[in-house]
């Protein structure tokens, strides 16, 4: 249910926010549940929020408004606290990417702080694999990572993006996989020792049965050399559409 991959993305999101709110603390800013990156979206009218095709050049220019938007809204709602500020600088420039290539357009050069750098990771990430009205098939996780990696990776900062890697792996939770054995496998936890060898759970058998014990594979820790006869590798990111499966159903 769209529900449940909601649930999933939210606790993909809260594993990956903790991590890097201890990268943050070492930088002297602490990220609170507070940061509100997209509230300026709340003036955008519903009809262009929720439109399922291409947006029109007014409707598009209208939509980058929302992060003066949000830095007017949080003004009004917080002051000018310290607080206010950080979530004023997120909410102004979490689209604006690194390379300054995004949205708001600015005049003088600047540098995105840390926490806008991380909240563009983040909110990235989860746009590009979240059900939403102009996106009816969504990238998977592995999609989506690939993608900001190789097409767009001149948007984030390198470090960040890094860890973002070393937090949800190559193959982020939800991403179906073929193992070397042949077996279709659901990539449910990743591995701090080996970002390409997540924890997986057999779904299904190499002669396409499903697996009847749904056991669990570590597959950083197999007690079994790398290259010896056993050794479970993945091979290649499958789409759940070629084999009729639904992630998202499947993450406890």
């Amino acid at each position: 249910s769209d529900r449940a991959y909601v649930g999933f993305l939210n606790l993909l999101r809260a594993h990956l926010f903790d991590h890097m709110v201890r990268q943050a603390a070492k930088e002297g800013y602490h990220l609170t549940d507070e940061v509100v990156n997209d509230i300026g979206k709340v003036v955008i009218p519903n009809e262009v929020l929720a439109k399922p095709g291409r947006l029109s050049p007014e409707e598009w220019a209208l939509m980058q408004s929302h992060p003066v938007e949000g830095v007017k809204i949080i003004t009004r709602l917080h002051g000018l606290s310290s607080l206010a500020m950080r979530a004023i600088a997120v909410a102004y420039e979490h689209h604006m990417n690194v390379d300054l290539t995004g949205y708001p357009h600015v005049k003088r050069p600047r540098e995105q702080n840390l926490m806008s750098r991380i909240v563009a990771i983040c909110d990235c990430f989860d746009a590009m694999t979240a059900h939403r009205s102009y996106q009816k098939h969504p990238f998977t996780p592995y999609e989506a990572l690939h993608y900001m990696t190789s097409k767009i990776s001149e948007r984030f900062d390198a470090t960040l993006l890094k860890v973002f890697i070393q937090t949800v792996g190559v193959y982020p939770p939800g991403t179906l996989v073929r193992l070397s054995s042949g077996e279709l496998a659901l990539s449910v936890y990743p591995n701090a020792e080996d970002v390409t060898a997540p924890v997986v759970k057999v779904l299904r058998e190499a002669s396409g049965m499903p697996s009847l014990d749904g056991r669990r594979v570590d597959l950083a820790n197999q007690g079994v050399t790398r290259g010896q006869a056993g050794h479970l590798t993945i091979t290649e990111a499958v789409h759940p559409e070629k084999v009729d499966v639904r992630p998202e159903e499947m993450l406890e």
